[in-house]
């Protein structure tokens, strides 16, 4: 007798139990879930002198001889550089993770060193040792994609 009540229990539990799908979160609960911890990483030393220079190795020394040896950019307009006073954006098409690298190895120097990248939060800045590359090697500071407004004002 205590076998089949024992059973059939099991039977019950298997009819409502999700089977390969993650646990419902009660309607009860869900007002009181804590929002998802939200990773915060400081920027500002890497746009410090010992960040600049830096920089300018990593990109001289590391960066523009890989991507100009395997790619064959095109550039063209830098005289339209000359006169002009900032500030100014310069936007890429986004074909590629390489279009930071490329515009950062293309700048004269007196130009690149005053260039921050806004770079995806969610993407560049999800763990310290990639937010500390982003930092430091494109001078880059998180900005959440799709937030508009909100996303420049923090």
């Amino acid at each position: 007798m205590a076998r089949k009540r024992f059973t059939s229990e099991i039977r019950d539990v298997a009819k409502g139990w999700r089977w390969g799908r993650r646990t419902m979160t009660p309607r009860s609960a869900l007002d009181s879930t804590p929002p998802p911890k939200i990773w915060s990483y400081p920027t500002d030393w890497a746009r410090t002198e010992a960040g600049r220079l830096a920089r300018d190795v990593i990109l001289d020394a590391a960066l523009k001889p890989i991507i100009w040896n395997e790619t064959t950019p095109e550039v063209f307009g830098l005289d339209n550089l000359e006169g002009v006073k900032g500030p100014v954006m310069f936007i890429s098409n986004h074909s590629s993770h390489l279009d930071a690298s490329i515009i950062l190895t293309t700048l004269p120097h007196s130009w690149r060193e005053k260039t921050a990248t806004a770079a995806a939060k969610d993407y560049f800045f999800d763990v310290w040792w990639r937010s500390a590359f982003t930092a430091l090697v494109y001078a880059g500071f998180p900005v959440e994609r799709g937030a508009g407004e909100k996303a420049t004002s923090k």
